[in-house]
């Protein structure tokens, strides 16, 4: 009997810690409240658990954007693709001058909320960063990131693998 019930407890266990984990995959339905209160005139919101965060991928006025939501459903930041272009001109120049053998990957927006003291996942690197663009450039293997803030400084942020 004694048997029996330890082998019950084992396996409520184990059955706890699986519906456990899998509950740390499910988007919350607080965050999708959350989102829409944060953001009107969405199109396509598609929704993923990836990581430590909800994130949500929607269109909103003709642009791609992705919002990110903490384990307490709130917002912690949005990222969108820009261009080079988009970039303060004073970044433009000094990207192009001292980085002139690279090429532009991609340009990313952050725009943080700062009512939200959770740090973001940027590129793998936990980023304390206020609103500022990330400028991926590539030269043969070599890939790096450059972090842009809206005064145009340009500052190394992080080397890819």
């Amino acid at each position: 009997m004694k048997t029996l019930f330890l082998s019950a407890a084992a396996l409520f266990m184990v059955v706890m810690t699986s519906e456990a984990n899998s509950f740390d995959k499910v988007v919350s339905n607080l965050s999708k409240t959350q989102f829409s209160q944060d953001f009107s005139h969405v199109e396509h919101a598609v929704w993923s658990h990836p990581g430590n965060f909800d994130e949500v991928i929607f269109q909103r006025h003709g642009h791609t954007m992705t919002a990110y939501y903490d384990a307490g459903s709130e917002l912690v930041g949005t990222t969108s693709s820009k261009k080079f272009t988009d970039l303060p001109l004073k970044a433009q120049s000094k990207i192009r001058k001292e980085y002139q053998d690279y090429n532009v990957v991609s340009v990313i927006r952050y725009d943080d909320n700062e009512n939200n003291g959770t740090d973001m996942q940027l590129f793998g690197v936990t980023a304390d960063a206020p609103d500022s663009y990330f400028v991926e450039l590539s030269k043969g293997a070599k890939k790096e990131v450059l972090q842009v803030s809206d005064e145009g400084n340009v500052s190394f942020f992080q080397a890819l693998k």
